[in-house]
């Protein structure tokens, strides 16, 4: 399993981070030649590879219930206007903004753009395909034609970044709460 970081800095540039368990090491450049691929309008000299290393074999926290993911080293996502992981098969834009870090599903729920393109004013997350607002901490949608965007739960624990990723629970339940 191999888990690509990809940071927008200033301008157009990229900074690319691959992190792969040490038997996989394939698995990581294959990842990297997948990026460039997606992302076509990359010029080889916008993108610099900041690292490529193994990953720590346990990406789980267990004095966090096991749920937890690490995601990435707390003083690189503050350093970032917003960060996009991949991991265990999710997309998170993860923000960060003052003292804390927001992560919510990358696709915006209403035509699937990416959140991390959209911009973040006063704790609002405008998605810049077609302005669909939503809440950066909650998910909650301020435009009747789009559903929520999903969130999920954030821990800081000794400077790195730890999302929990497990399902919510009954989505009918949710949207009655709302």
């Amino acid at each position: 399993m191999a888990d690509l970081l990809e940071r927008k800095t200033s301008g157009q540039d990229w900074d690319l981070s691959c992190h792969y368990s040490t038997s996989r090491q394939v698995l990581a450049l294959e990842l990297l030649q997948r990026f460039l691929h997606n992302h076509s309008e990359i010029k080889q000299k916008q993108l610099h590879v900041v690292e490529v290393k193994p990953m720590a074999r346990d990406a789980t926290a267990p004095e966090l219930g096991g749920r937890y993911v690490r995601v990435g080293q707390l003083a690189d996502l503050q350093s970032a206007e917003c960060v996009v992981v991949h991991v265990k098969e999710h997309t998170l834009a993860l923000f960060s903004r003052g003292e804390h870090i927001y992560a919510v599903d990358n696709r915006c729920p209403h035509l699937g753009f990416p959140l991390n393109r959209g911009t973040v004013k006063e704790g609002i997350l405008t998605c810049h395909w077609h302005h669909a607002r939503f809440d950066l901490a909650s998910g909650g949608t301020f435009d009747q034609w789009a559903d929520d965007v999903p969130v999920f739960p954030v821990q800081i624990r000794h400077g790195e970044v730890w999302v929990d990723l497990s399902p919510r629970g009954d989505a009918g339940a949710h949207q009655r709460q709302r």
